[in-house]
């Protein structure tokens, strides 16, 4: 991954409701490889000349998506980011107030 200062989620699956589950890297204030489960993934987004999926949660966070856990594998995982990709986040649940957006939303905002 090239944007190593970037929330990052590596070996990450789906559960539950679009929940990402993996171990997460350059999170403020917690040490990297901790295990997290996220609020459920409102989109995905294909960011920088690389595409590098970014996930947007619920909750405002924003996480760069590394590798798969190889028990997802890697065609649930492109299944997964090609339809959250596409799809709009629902109405309701749209990405939260500008105050309230990570370092990161803000920055892809801009670019």
């Amino acid at each position: 991954m090239k944007n190593q200062k970037q929330p990052s989620i590596r070996n990450w699956s789906i559960v539950g409701d679009r929940r990402l589950v993996g171990s997460a890297f350059n999170r403020p204030g917690q040490a990297d490889g901790k295990t997290i489960m996220t609020s459920p993934v409102l989109q995905v987004r294909l960011m920088g000349e690389h595409s590098i999926p970014v996930a947007f949660t619920e909750s405002g966070s924003a996480y760069w998506l590394a590798d798969p856990a190889p028990t997802f594998g890697i065609d649930a995982a492109e299944s997964f980011v090609w339809n959250m990709s596409r799809s709009t986040p629902p109405a309701s649940r749209a990405v939260p107030d500008p105050m309230l957006q990570t370092t990161v939303m803000r920055a892809l905002e801009l670019a």
